[in-house]
């Protein structure tokens, strides 16, 4: 699918960017249901990376990339086969919704892996919380490749997710 600035509409960059951070959510949640649940350090990381989301998206940008997400936004523009040619505006609402679409990823990786506490007990019970589809958006990158890779030390370390 391609894009440019003449044909990016909101909704688009929402549906592009909610596809990109549902293809991230099922492989984060299939490697916590294979290796277990992220403990300790790797945990602290997970959640250090949400409270840090929870800055502004300027704040966020600055904190957490040495160009202002102009890679993060190149990067993800890739992935999903939309042209770098977008106008500010447009740019600007594309990380805009990364900004979102990222914390709500954190929030649901955190939520998941919190699942696995408890043991349910109820019959039919699932052993585990079922898992996204796969194939939904390009799954051939991780969640961690949409940030500036020096920025991202803790994300990485986090999700333990590897290219």
């Amino acid at each position: 699918m391609s894009a440019s600035q003449q044909t990016m509409h909101y909704d688009d960059i929402r549906q592009h960017v909610r596809d990109d951070f549902i293809n991230s959510l099922s492989k984060f949640k299939e490697r916590v249901s294979v290796d277990g649940p992220m403990e300790g350090s790797r945990l602290d990381s997970l959640k250090a990376s949400r409270e840090l989301a929870d800055e502004p998206l300027d704040d966020f940008l600055e904190i957490t990339t040495t160009d202002g997400g102009d890679a993060l936004l190149s990067a993800f523009c890739e992935r999903r086969g939309i042209t770098d040619d977008l106008n500010p505006e447009v740019r600007g609402l594309v990380q805009q919704e990364l900004h979102k679409g990222y914390k709500s990823f954190l929030d649901e990786a955190i939520k998941f892996n919190a699942s696995f506490e408890d043991i349910d007990l109820k019959p039919g019970a699932l052993v585990r919380p079922p898992l996204l589809p796969v194939g939904q958006g390009d799954t051939q990158r991780s969640c961690y490749e949409l940030c500036d890779p020096t920025a991202t030390t803790l994300l990485v370390l986090a999700l333990g997710l590897r290219s």
